[in-house]
C-alpha cells in the first residue's frame, strides 16, 4: 500500500509540475477589430501581421495568447491581407471584411486557410455571390445577360465598399469589346463612393481607357 501511495504523490506532483511550466494565459483584452484564432499543430507561428490592401502599415500581433486581436486605425470595409511570421514560410492569404469584431478561424498547415468568418456580413454576402455567379456560368451562353444584370446589380448595391469592383472586373472583361456595354459600366462605377478613387483594385481607370481607344 505504502508503494501504491507513493506513486500516486509522484505522479500528482507530476502533473502539477506541468500545469506550472505551462500555464493558460489568459487574455485580459477585449476583442478587436479583427481577431484570429488560428490551429497550427505542425508549424509554430511566431506573429501575424493584418492590413488592408490599401493601407501603407501592418499591425502585428505575437502568438502570446491563443486569440490574436488586432485594432485597425479605420472601419473594416476592404480586403484584408494576412502574413505569417514562421519557422517556415507560409504563403499570405486574403479575405473580404466587414463588420465589427469579426472572428476569424484559420487553419495552417502547409497552407493557410480561413475556415471561418464571423461577424462579417460582407463575407458572407461574398460566399453567396461567389455561389450565384458559379451557377449561372455553367450555362454562359443561355445566362448571357442574366449574368451582366447580376453583375451590374452587385455593383450598384456595395457602391460604398471597394467590393464593387471585383463584379465590375468580371463585367469588364466579359463585355470589354462592346462599347456600349463599357460606357454603361463607366457610368455606375461613377456612382462608387469617391473616397475608393485610388484604390488598387478600381478598375475604372481601364475602363475609362478601353472606352477612348475603341
Amino acid at each position: 500500500m505504502k508503494y501504491i501511495a507513493s506513486i500516486l504523490i509522484i505522479l500528482a506532483l507530476t502533473v502539477s509540475c506541468k500545469k506550472d511550466v505551462n500555464p493558460v494565459k489568459v487574455d485580459p483584452r477585449p476583442l478587436g477589430d479583427i481577431n484570429v484564432v488560428i490551429n497550427s499543430p505542425k508549424i509554430k507561428i511566431d506573429s501575424l501581421a493584418i492590413f488592408s490592401i490599401d493601407a501603407k502599415n501592418k499591425v502585428i500581433e505575437t502568438t502570446e495568447f491563443d486569440t490574436l486581436k488586432f485594432n485597425l486605425t479605420e472601419p473594416l470595409n476592404d480586403i484584408y491581407k494576412i502574413e505569417f511570421f514562421s519557422e517556415k514560410h507560409i504563403t499570405p492569404t486574403q479575405v473580404w471584411l466587414d463588420g465589427e469584431k469579426t472572428i476569424l478561424n484559420i487553419q495552417v498547415d502547409r497552407f493557410a486557410k480561413v475556415k471561418e468568418v464571423k461577424n462579417s456580413p460582407l463575407h458572407d454576402h461574398i460566399n453567396q455571390y461567389s455561389k450565384k455567379l458559379e451557377e449561372l456560368y455553367k450555362d454562359p451562353v443561355e445566362n448571357n445577360e442574366k449574368i451582366d444584370a447580376y453583375l451590374l446589380q452587385q455593383i450598384d448595391e456595395y457602391k460604398n465598399s471597394p467590393f464593387a469592383f471585383s463584379p465590375a472586373e468580371v463585367y469588364y472583361y466579359k463585355n470589354k469589346e462592346d462599347l456600349q456595354k463599357l460606357k454603361k459600366l463607366d457610368s455606375l462605377l461613377n456612382t462608387v463612393a469617391k473616397k475608393f478613387n485610388n484604390h488598387k483594385i478600381n478598375i475604372q481607370p481601364l475602363v475609362k481607357k478601353s472606352i477612348e481607344n475603341f
